[in-house]
């Protein structure tokens, strides 16, 4: 296995798409940030993703396209600290129960505290919160009866997705 990447290092090319997966004929597209003159694109068919040295490894296919060629690098940065505020509605007030989903990249799981995701209601002193602490995924919800938290024992890994649903 690598050694961890130190904070000193920089990804010259990152990116992501806009959906997990697609079935043939479907459109998918890629945002790019690449501090490269230049980079080449090859779409794959992941058969086997498997990092293991004790596992089969990783197996792809390339699938032929017109997208597989190469394109210049465009420096498209992501502000740290990067937020959005979801204005409360009168809905939201009346659920008894929520599910939430969330995908997540961590890049900087040990610099404190920090939150991905809370609500809170004032009304009845009840809300939830997910956050990665000490390097470490937790989920925290309040109602008026109990407080609890889950706290993953691991190190957060660098993509999650995290489920959680619970009575406000």
């Amino acid at each position: 296995m690598a050694p961890p990447r130190q904070r000193s290092e920089k990804m010259k090319i990152t990116g992501y798409s806009d959906k997990i997966s697609v079935r043939p004929g479907e459109t998918i597209q890629f945002m790019v940030n690449c501090e490269l003159p230049r980079y080449k694109v090859e779409i794959v068919r992941l058969i086997c993703g498997d990092l293991n040295p004790a596992g089969p490894g990783v197996k792809e296919q390339v699938v032929q396209t017109a997208a597989n060629t190469s394109y210049p690098g465009r420096k498209q940065t992501i502000e740290a600290g990067s937020y959005v505020t979801i204005p409360d509605r009168p809905l939201l007030g009346q659920l008894n129960s929520f599910t939430f989903q969330v995908m997540l990249w961590p890049t900087t799981p040990d610099t404190g505290t920090q939150v991905i995701a809370s609500k809170w209601r004032d009304r009845n002193k009840s809300g939830f919160a997910v956050i990665i602490q000490d390097g470490n995924l937790a989920c925290s919800w309040v109602t008026a009866r109990a407080m609890s938290r889950f706290s993953a024992r691991k190190k957060t890994p660098r993509s999650a997705v995290v489920f959680r649903s619970g009575e406000l």
